[in-house]
């Protein structure tokens, strides 16, 4: 099957070069699974030494960096789908393990409830019976967990993978209060860069950019622009996307890692102030997110120097790799399921 799939991938590509990482999945000449082959043998590293064999590629020369969104390769899903897939998934696993154990511990109603997909069942419609429901599938999640981490329980049947996910989702979808098991609210859960969106990719995280919003990665390209070579693409790398999320007023830190100093004004101040509608239209006070006194100094200074024409003569160079990211549309959607694979 392997020999029959690149013997047709070398057809295909002899015949038109330019497909060569633009096949869709459904082409019967393509077998992702042979890309494998070509990460082991790393092929970009391949190809880069040659590009500096022929001095193509040389030391200290000038590159740029932008990144592009990447649409996981599964559907996307509500919160109340996501619940009862990430409990559907582990049974299916747990079912092809340990069947027999699986038999005796199973609650009534997981194989009747569980044993399609969610998108064949008509879930409700109104508010209150959706969030009952929820609270039904958070129970036979917890049902699942407990039966599997027991005393009596194989230990080796934690190590699931699918377990695993339910073991994470529930404890950012989920909490206990008084023996009362309800969802979180918005303000309780995780931030987006490392809520779980799929049972079924670990990886895939939701994104923002600008006006655009995806489930997915972000893969980030850096290529050459130096004027007197051609432009060769450097380094990929694939990573979830940073998430939007506000994080809580007092943290040290932005998204990215960085040290800032948080300020939060009181309602009472921002509500008296006269210039309050130049400032904020929010309900509640005023936040604001500051880099320490050093690093903000040097921010402005670099911000001034984005001003002047030689800045702008020099960013010229940077705005083509934009194109680079956008060229190969393929790129734009993930034909794996999570990050190792896809990176």
């Amino acid at each position: 099957m392997a020999s029959r799939c690149r013997r047709s991938i070398c057809r295909t590509t002899t015949a038109s070069p330019g497909r060569e990482l633009g096949l869709e999945l459904t082409d019967a000449g393509f077998d992702h699974s042979v890309l494998s082959e070509f990460r082991d043998r790393r092929l970009l590293d391949t190809l880069l030494e040659r590009a500096v064999t022929a001095g193509l590629l040389r030391a200290g020369g000038r590159q740029r960096t932008d990144s592009t969104h990447v649409l996981m390769a599964m559907r996307t899903m509500n919160r109340l789908e996501q619940v009862h897939e990430t409990v559907r998934a582990p049974l299916n696993a747990l079912a092809a393990a340990a069947p027999d154990w699986l038999l005796a511990q199973a609650e009534p109603g997981w194989f009747e409830r569980y044993e399609a997909r969610v998108e064949d069942y008509r879930l409700p419609t109104n508010t209150a019976e959706r969030i009952l429901l929820g609270h039904e599938i958070g129970a036979g999640g917890n049902g699942v967990l407990r039966a599997v981490y027991s005393q009596d329980a194989p230990g080796w049947l934690r190590d699931i993978p699918a377990v695993q996910t339910l073991r994470h989702v529930w404890i950012q979808q989920y909490v206990t209060i008084d023996d009362q098991l309800r969802w979180r609210t918005p303000d309780e859960q995780p931030p987006g860069t490392t809520r779980q969106i799929s049972p079924y990719d670990g990886d895939a995280r939701a994104g923002t950019g600008r006006d655009s919003h995806w489930n997915g990665y972000k893969v980030h390209l850096t290529e050459t622009c130096d004027t007197d070579a051609p432009h060769l693409i450097t380094h990929v790398i694939t990573a979830p996307p940073p998430g939007s999320d506000y994080e809580a007023t007092g943290n040290e830190t932005d998204q990215g890692g960085t040290p800032v100093v948080r300020v939060r004004f009181s309602m009472r101040d921002c509500k008296a102030c006269p210039s309050r509608d130049l400032c904020t239209r929010g309900a509640k006070g005023r936040r604001i997110a500051r880099r320490p006194q050093e690093e903000h100094e040097a921010l402005q200074r670099a911000r001034q120097r984005q001003s002047t024409d030689e800045w702008q003569q020099r960013y010229a160079h940077r705005a083509g790799v934009e194109g680079t990211g956008t060229r190969p549309a393929p790129t734009r959607t993930s034909h794996f399921a999570a990050l190792r694979p896809a990176a």
